[in-house]
C-alpha cells in the first residue's frame, strides 16, 4: 500500500497514511507587507487627491473642474474593479498584479506630469483602473495563503 494515498475508513471518510503531514506554510512579511501596502494605496488614493484636488486644478487653470479628479479615479475603480477577476483567471495571479500595479503607477506619472487638466484626469483614470486591481487581487491572494492558516498566526 502506498503511503501517500487515502485509505477509506469505516465511516466513509478517507485519512491519509504520511509519515510526515505538511504544514501550512505561513507568507513572508515582506509579500504580506506588499499586499497590504498595495490595498491601503490602492483605497487611501482618492482622500489624498479629494484633499488637493482644488489646489491641482487650480494650478492647471480650471479650479471649477476639480471633481473631476476624484470622478476620473471612480470611474477606473469602478469599471476595474469587477473584472479583475476575469483578468486574475487569464492572466495568472502574478501578471494580474503586475497589470494592476503598472496602470497605477502609469496613471500616477502621468497624473503628476499633466500640464492640461484633461490629461490629469486621464492619470486619474489610469491610476483608477490599478488601484481596483491592488485591492480586489491583494484579498483574493490573503484569502488563497491564508485558508489553511490560523489567522491569529498572520500579526506581526
Amino acid at each position: 500500500m502506498d503511503r501517500h494515498q487515502p485509505e477509506s475508513l469505516s465511516d466513509g471518510s478517507t485519512a491519509c497514511h504520511n509519515d510526515e503531514q505538511k504544514k501550512p506554510s505561513k507568507p513572508s512579511k515582506l509579500l504580506l507587507a506588499t499586499l497590504y501596502f498595495g490595498a491601503f494605496l490602492g483605497t487611501t488614493d482618492e482622500s489624498f487627491v479629494l484633499i488637493t484636488s482644488h489646489h491641482i486644478a487650480e494650478d492647471l487653470g480650471q479650479a471649477s473642474s476639480a471633481f473631476w479628479l476624484i470622478t476620473g479615479y471612480n470611474l477606473g475603480y469602478s469599471i476595474a474593479l469587477p473584472i479583475y477577476g476575469r483578468i486574475y483567471e487569464i492572466l495568472g495571479q502574478l501578471k494580474a498584479f503586475l497589470l494592476a500595479y503598472v496602470l497605477y503607477a502609469v496613471g500616477a506619472a502621468v497624473m503628476g506630469s499633466a500640464k492640461p487638466l484633461p490629461v490629469a484626469i486621464l492619470g486619474r483614470l489610469l491610476a483608477g483602473l490599478g488601484g481596483a486591481g491592488m485591492v480586489d487581487l491583494a484579498s483574493v491572494a490573503l484569502n488563497g495563503m491564508t485558508s489553511n492558516i490560523d489567522p491569529h498566526a498572520l500579526l506581526f
